[in-house]
């Protein structure tokens, strides 16, 4: 895969940003950073980071090594004395579709509710003043918020799909074209994604969703006769085709991909 993503962690050693229930920001960052940025490398995709295995370098790396990354999203926490809770991405409004897609990735894993415009926010919004990261063409990716218990409750307990969930998307995007990602440059070939799926089955998947295993369900209603894309994005066709498949399959119909519609589909 040819197109270059960054996955960076927001904060720095010497700025842990916020603090709450008994978590630090800038570390569960970085631990993010650190799985994200594994399974990208392990399915092959060109990653950047600012830092690895614990060490979290300065925002000053992280503009930099944005300006020259195909795709780049930078991890942090939210807070709001308790009062906020929720997913949130602040970028540009040219990477509204990738912010999306990474907000609706977390929520997909969590079952946390999106904010904003179904998980985008420009980067001026409320509180927020311009701010370097997504100056440089990054979305900064706001998990969920630290100081409050639910969501960290919701995010420890399904880390790993969130992990899972977020690579997926970024993994999609790098093999996308550069329209499409809403940045510039030269776009590489789509990859094409594994045929096992024994690892997506955990992801639930709905209308919004973009991630690989998107596309592996895509693939397996083509090869029941339905006619839908394969392109990784959950629209309104592949809606239609999971609708249609599980009244055929006589489960509830609701075009939600969870436990039951996998196993219906797969096994």
């Amino acid at each position: 895969m040819g197109r270059t993503v960054l996955v960076s962690a927001g904060h720095s050693e010497s700025d842990p940003g916020a603090v709450g229930n008994g978590y630090v920001e800038a570390r569960l960052a970085v631990e993010l950073r650190d799985i994200v940025a594994r399974k990208l490398r392990s399915a092959g995709v060109n990653v950047l980071t600012d830092g690895m295995d614990g060490r979290n370098d300065p925002l000053s790396k992280a503009i930099s090594l944005a300006r020259t990354a195909d795709v780049a999203v930078e991890i942090h926490w939210n807070a709001s004395n308790g009062a906020g809770h929720g997913i949130e991405c602040l970028a540009k409004p040219n990477l509204k579709p990738i912010s999306k897609a990474l907000a609706g990735a977390v929520a997909n894993a969590t079952g946390l509710v999106l904010r904003g415009e179904s998980g985008w926010k420009s980067d001026g919004s409320g509180h927020h003043k311009k701010l370097g990261f997504c100056e440089a063409g990054g979305v900064i990716l706001e998990v969920c918020f630290i100081d409050n218990s639910r969501d960290m409750a919701a995010y420890v307990a399904n880390k790993s799909a969130v992990a899972q969930n977020v690579a997926d998307v970024l993994a999609a995007y790098a093999s996308r074209s550069a329209v499409a990602s809403g940045r510039t440059g030269n776009a590489a070939p789509a990859t094409k994604p594994a045929a096992d799926t024994s690892g997506y089955r955990h992801v639930l998947l709905r209308r919004g969703s973009f991630n690989a295993s998107v596309g592996q369900v895509q693939r397996r209603l083509v090869a029941l006769g339905y006619r839908v894309g394969v392109d990784n994005d959950f629209g309104a066709e592949t809606d239609r085709a999971v609708r249609g498949f599980q009244r055929t399959a006589g489960l509830e119909v609701d075009g939600v991909v969870g436990s039951r519609t996998w196993r219906a589909l797969f096994d």
